[in-house]
């Protein structure tokens, strides 16, 4: 199978699009990025933002981290992936901060990863003989 393109015009991503959408827990990571204490403050409104949507749309809700400049969020419902699904990837705000005196533009980044959690994957076990441990020293 190509790699571009498969049956009826659908990416290769769409293999996993049903397994996605099963998906009932998922994991959002965000990390701050450059613009300083502006950027963690914008890290921080977007974790309040996240958690807000998800109470809005009755999901379970649960902060694993969350120390300065990066945090972890659990969350858990029906369709949850499909709800987060277009947040993955960097986030750009240009604002004057609140802390901003003059009046300048801030530009802050946030890099967001949404990751869906499975708990029915089952895995094989490679055979011994198809195994090779090679150790080396210089």
């Amino acid at each position: 199978m190509s790699l571009t393109r498969r049956q009826k015009g659908s990416s290769i991503g769409g293999l996993f699009d049903e397994r996605l959408k099963a998906s009932k827990e998922i994991i959002i990571e965000l990390h701050f990025g450059e613009g300083g204490d502006d950027s963690k403050n914008f890290l921080d409104d977007l974790r309040d933002m996240y958690l807000a949507y998800a109470k809005a749309k009755n999901l379970k809700t649960e902060v694993l981290y969350s120390v300065y400049g990066h945090a972890v969020l659990k969350i858990s419902g029906e369709r949850v992936f499909e709800y987060f699904k277009h947040e993955t990837g960097n986030h750009v705000i240009q604002r004057i901060p609140k802390n901003q005196s003059k009046g300048m533009k801030q530009t802050s980044y946030v890099s967001v990863g949404v990751l869906p959690l499975f708990d029915d994957i089952e895995y094989e076990s490679l055979p011994q003989n198809e195994i090779e441990i090679t150790t080396m020293c210089s």
